[in-house]
């Protein structure tokens, strides 16, 4: 029992000696896993590659706002000229480079240019001071200038952001000579429930209105003379 103690105590300062060693090796293997599925730094590369839109996290945009910026960007792709939108409304949705908030050109071309791989089309960003573009084989210098010089929207509000987005996409496309034609939205079951409610009311008063006059048309009864 002794013999085995000794032979303990011998051998727990070299094992203790080898385990900062062992998880720095584990770290690092972590690290080199993880690398590739976080990739580039920012949430908008990993969606922009396979969706249109990346939306901001802490603000919601309403569902009329998002259907009329698909239908948009829809229509362009339709007609040829291809946009995928970013819409940044505080530093969270900038990920690990928050330094670009407010620098909408600047981050449209880092966007762009971490998003070439996968997509080459144009790139829009839309952010409370205003857009950016970026066109993986080339900005048009015409595409910087217009988007520059379209109102900003102002707010952190992710509806005004979709909205200034959705002008945006209208006016690059106007650029090129494209009216861009979107479907009518579907009307909303609400919207359905209101009009029939509406209907009913019409309905209801129109037949008490017939009713009225068919009352009044009616000829009196003749009241007995009193005794």
């Amino acid at each position: 029992m002794t013999g085995a103690v000794a032979i303990l105590r011998e051998e727990l300062p070299s094992r203790l000696r080898l385990f900062p060693l062992k998880v720095a090796a584990l770290c690092a293997v972590c690290a080199a896993v993880a690398a590739p599925a976080l990739g580039n730094g920012d949430p908008a590369s990993h969606y922009l590659p396979t969706d249109p839109v990346f939306y901001p996290f802490e603000s919601k945009v309403s569902p009329e706002a998002r259907r009329e910026l698909a239908r948009v960007l829809a229509a362009a792709k339709d007609a040829g000229f291809e946009v995928r939108v970013a819409l940044i409304a505080t530093e969270v949705d900038l990920g690990l480079v928050p330094e670009l908030y407010r620098k909408p050109q600047e981050y449209a071309e880092l966007l762009g240019k971490e998003s070439r791989a996968d997509y080459r089309g144009h790139v829009l960003t839309a952010m409370p001071n205003g857009y950016g573009v970026f066109l993986a084989s080339g900005t048009v210098e015409e595409d910087r200038e217009l988007v520059a010089d379209l109102p900003e929207p102002g707010t952190t509000d992710a509806n005004a952001l979709a909205v200034g987005a959705t002008s945006a996409v209208r006016a690059l496309a106007g650029a090129r000579g494209l009216e861009l034609e979107t479907p009518a939205a579907p009307s909303s079951s609400s919207d359905r429930v209101d009009r029939l409610q509406i209907l009913a009311v019409i309905v209801i008063v129109l037949a008490a209105g017939v009713a009225i006059r068919l009352l009044q048309r009616r000829p009196r009864r003749e009241q007995p003379d009193a005794q």
